[in-house]
């Protein structure tokens, strides 16, 4: 069974988003096996999870009951765009607080990410040999993080496609190879 997590990314903060999370993961019937894709700040969101069943405590085994985990586009070293955007004045009022950590708020905000305690993947985007691309962004990126800026240490595999930010939980290439990863 699939489960859609959806979440206004602006109107609330990642840790509250994070709690709401690990509420349904919880009160799954059955407590369950589960593996987990992720599109951009929803990875943040998993993360925060992760760090909050870590150091809260995790009554129900959520984290010893995650197989696998897929991460498409994670801005997982913060974002260098969100940092130049947070210059300009509405920002804030555009992306909320999550935008904010993502950006100049990033150096106290990922004290309080976990890392995946399972396999995991990481596909990243570079359009960077396409006409298109953000000149805001130095070095290869999917026009909104770099191809850095999705690493995380102890991935378990990392793959690059040719792939625009936006779309690449619909690109044929990247959810075969998240299938792949998972199952």
């Amino acid at each position: 069974e699939i489960i859609y997590f959806n979440y206004a990314s602006s109107r609330d903060s990642g840790a509250a988003h994070a709690t709401a999370f690990r509420e349904l993961m919880e009160h799954l019937p059955g407590n369950p096996r589960w593996k987990a894709a992720g599109h951009s700040l929803g990875n943040i969101v998993l993360r925060v999870a992760i760090a909050q069943w870590q150091s809260e405590g995790d009554p129900k085994g959520c984290l010893e009951r995650l197989d696998r985990v897929v991460m498409l586009g994670p801005p997982n070293q913060g974002s260098s765009f969100a940092r130049k955007l947070s210059q300009l004045g509405l920002f804030e009022t555009v992306t909320g607080t999550s935008g904010m950590k993502l950006g100049p708020r990033w150096s106290e905000f990922q004290a309080h990410l976990g890392v995946p305690p399972c396999p995991f993947a990481i596909i990243a985007g570079d359009i960077s040999k396409h006409p298109i691309g953000n000149p805001w962004l130095a070095g290869p990126s999917d026009g909104i993080v770099t191809v850095e800026e999705t690493k995380l240490e102890a991935m378990s595999e990392f793959i690059v496609h040719p792939v625009v930010h936006a779309f690449l939980m619909q690109d044929n290439r990247c959810v075969q190879d998240a299938i792949d990863f998972l199952y």
